[in-house]
């Protein structure tokens, strides 16, 4: 089994292993890098925010350029993904 190859296709991690032993070592350290990354921009938007505010901004103007950047930052990327999903349903349904 040492030399082997085996693929392991993991469609939900996006994710393609092919050597048995290594299989399960980069779905181990992406979950927790994603979790530490999504902590650290958590907090610099709240200090960013706490600095923000501080120098007199407006509350309910910091919450609309949070949306609108949220939502400049998340088009592009919801437009790639589904994409690819329309792709690979219409894969599918082909005869």
């Amino acid at each position: 089994m040492g030399s082997e190859l085996v693929t392991m296709d993991i469609v939900a991690a996006g994710a393609t292993e092919r050597n048995e032993e290594g299989a399960g070592a980069a779905l181990r350290w992406k979950a927790p890098a994603a979790m530490v990354l999504v902590q650290l921009f958590q907090t610099g938007q709240i200090l960013l925010s706490k600095v923000v505010m501080g120098h007199g901004m407006f509350a309910f103007a910091l919450v609309a350029y949070r949306s609108a950047l949220g939502a400049a930052f998340l088009l592009p990327l919801a437009l790639i993904c589904e994409r690819c999903v329309r792709a690979r349903a219409i894969q599918a349904s082909a005869p």
